[in-house]
C-alpha cells in the first residue's frame, strides 16, 4: 500500500494543483466570453474566462463557489468551468426534476407528473407572432386587453356589460340584461 501511495502521491499532487476551487469576486459579462475574477482558496486573486454550456448563460452574484482549471498545470492558464450558488439554490428537488433560479427567488422548475411552475416576481413577457395555448386557461386575477379596446379590464368590460341598457321602442330605456355575464 505504501509503494502504490508514493506512486499515487506526484499524481494527487498534479491533480491540485490543476483543479482549484474558488470564490467569485466580480464578472464582466460584456465581451464575447465572460470574464470572472475569483480568489482561490490559497488565495490567489485571477481574471480568467468562464466556459459556459452552449444555450445557457447566467451572470452569477460575488460570493459564489466555483472551480477553476490550469490548463496544461499552468497557473497563468486558468479557466473557470463551474460556479454554483448555495445561498439561492432550489432544494428538495425530486430526482429527474430540473430548475431554473436567479438571486430573486424567481425560478422555473420541471416536476415529476408533468407539471412546470414558473415565478417571476414583476411580469413575463413573451414576444411571439402567435401565443397558442392548448387545454384550460385557468386565471385567479384580472385580464386586461391592450389589442382592440382601450385598456379595459375583463372585470370592467364585465361590469358595463352586466349594468347596460337599451333605448327603448316607445322611450325610455330596457332593463339591464336579464343575464349577467359571469365571472
Amino acid at each position: 500500500m505504501r509503494k502504490l501511495n508514493r506512486v499515487l502521491s506526484p499524481l494527487r499532487r498534479g491533480l491540485q494543483q490543476v483543479l482549484r476551487v474558488c470564490t467569485l469576486n466580480r464578472v464582466n459579462d460584456a465581451a464575447d466570453i465572460q470574464m470572472v475574477q475569483v480568489e482561490t482558496l490559497s488565495g490567489e486573486v485571477v481574471e480568467v474566462p468562464r466556459i459556459q454550456d452552449y444555450g445557457i448563460t447566467s451572470v452569477p452574484v460575488p460570493g459564489a463557489k466555483g472551480v477553476v482549471v490550469a490548463i496544461g498545470g499552468k497557473t497563468n492558464g486558468y479557466v473557470c468551468i463551474k460556479m454554483d450558488d448555495r445561498r439561492y439554490r432550489q432544494v428538495n428537488l425530486k430526482p429527474g426534476e430540473v430548475a431554473l433560479y436567479d438571486d430573486q427567488g424567481q425560478f422555473v422548475h420541471l416536476k415529476q407528473g408533468g407539471l412546470m411552475d414558473l415565478v417571476a416576481n414583476t411580469q413575463i413577457t413573451a414576444k411571439v407572432p402567435v401565443f397558442r395555448i392548448e387545454g384550460q386557461l385557468d386565471v385567479t386575477g384580472d385580464i386586461t386587453d391592450n389589442v382592440d379596446t382601450t385598456g379595459q379590464s375583463m372585470a370592467g368590460m364585465r361590469s358595463t356589460f352586466n349594468g347596460h341598457n337599451h333605448p327603448g321602442d316607445s322611450g325610455g330605456s330596457t332593463g339591464t340584461p336579464n343575464q349577467e355575464m359571469g365571472g
